[in-house]
């Protein structure tokens, strides 16, 4: 059962995020939303700050997911010479506003629509709350700190709390080990701007190989290559380097052979991994950081009319960034200027401690007079 409920407002009504003590946000808001949401704005303004708080609000509340977010974002302390990686930790204080992380530190992140109000809280405190049921009932060690977590779709009691160092720092074996029990109740999709591995991929399309949902990613990829009929993920031969996308070949109208997808460049790679995880992402939320990468001007319009067709379809809620103009006035192609309620797409123009938000009518508007809205 999902915790999360996609923040898509009712007719007439608003749904709405809220950040606090997160990152380079020390609060912030962001009203306006709809099925389909881009997020523009300056380098450094907090695009993927926004998209990292709705995964952390809409995904398993574990501090797992935290771990996986410190990760990604190479807040590793490394082992000494000589040491193993066992001995790395990941530094948590890079989770909240300003670096610093001490008992009483606390980071919320809230939605509300017109379904519900989700909250998730991530404190640090120098008693665990509630009292690990790995350490026994003495579990306060002087000196050390923990993290605990609540979420207002589950009892407080029910997310156990981490162990950390006096300086907030996560052990990598204890994540490993955390992160191990946990990462199969993981489900929002979140395309990085980085290129997807090829594994995540495979399995993937081996998940969707001859069922309906394979149409759909047919029918992206047919954005940048139309004679596409058919794709495969085929097993290879133990190879002495690493190969990202082999193993994954296209059938093309008129050819006999099958072409590995890599002849087609990273548009292609992009659409694949997008159409993927639009349907992993159904019922919920897809997150997706500059989703025009390796997307030619000319082909931005069909893919966001691909998107919107496949989220309506699969009841998906998306939330993209991007530092294109080309892929603000593409999504205003499919923008409709009669509507003054119930905006199914907006654009979230961030701007320090909130974003102003676009509505379909003003996307139109805007577009039609060359007004930048990045």
């Amino acid at each position: 059962m999902l915790i999360f409920e996609r923040l898509i407002p009712a007719s007439g009504q608003t749904a709405q995020l809220r950040i606090e003590n997160f990152r380079r946000f020390q609060r912030f808001t962001m009203e306006g939303l709809g099925r389909i949401n881009l997020l523009v704005g300056p380098n450094n303004c907090g695009k993927t700050t926004v998209l990292e708080a709705i995964d952390l609000l809409a995904e398993h509340p574990d501090p797992a997911q935290l771990g996986v977010n410190s990760m990604l974002r190479g807040a590793v302390t490394q082992a000494q010479a000589g040491q193993t990686i066992a001995a790395a930790r990941l530094d948590l204080r890079h989770l909240f506003f300003g670096h610093v992380a001490r008992a009483g530190s606390a980071l919320v992140i809230s939605g509300t629509s017109s379904e519900s109000v989700q909250r998730l809280r991530v404190s640090i405190s120098s008693q665990p709350i509630p009292a690990p049921r790995s350490e026994g009932s003495s579990a306060k060690l002087d000196g050390m700190l923990w993290l605990c977590m609540q979420h207002s779709g589950i009892p407080d009691d029910a997310i156990e709390p981490i162990r950390l160092s006096a300086s907030a720092e996560w052990s990598i074996a204890d994540f490993i080990v955390r992160y191990n029990a946990v990462q199969d109740r993981f489900h929002v999709p979140f395309i990085p701007a980085a290129s997807s591995p090829r594994s995540g991929i495979s399995e993937r399309l081996s998940s969707v190989a001859l069922n309906p949902e394979e149409a759909l990613v047919l029918q992206v990829l047919r954005v940048i290559e139309p004679r596409v009929e058919g794709i495969v993920a085929v097993e290879l031969p133990k190879l002495p380097i690493q190969v990202d996308r082999g193993g994954i070949f296209v059938k093309l109208k008129g050819q006999r052979k099958r072409v590995p997808i890599g002849s087609f460049g990273e548009g292609m790679w992009r659409l694949l991994a997008l159409a993927l995880a639009l349907v992993e992402a159904r019922g919920s939320v897809l997150l997706v950081d500059e989703i025009d990468i390796g997307l030619h001007y000319s082909a931005q319009t069909d893919m966001w009319r691909m998107v919107k067709q496949a989220a309506e379809e699969l009841d998906v809620q998306v939330f993209a960034t991007t530092h294109s103009r080309d892929c603000i006035y593409a999504l205003a192609q499919l923008a409709r200027a009669d509507v003054t309620v119930g905006s199914d797409l907006s654009i979230q123009r961030i701007e320090g401690e909130h974003a102003v938000a676009y509505t379909e009518r003003e996307i139109v508007l805007a577009a039609e007079r060359g007004i930048e809205v990045r």
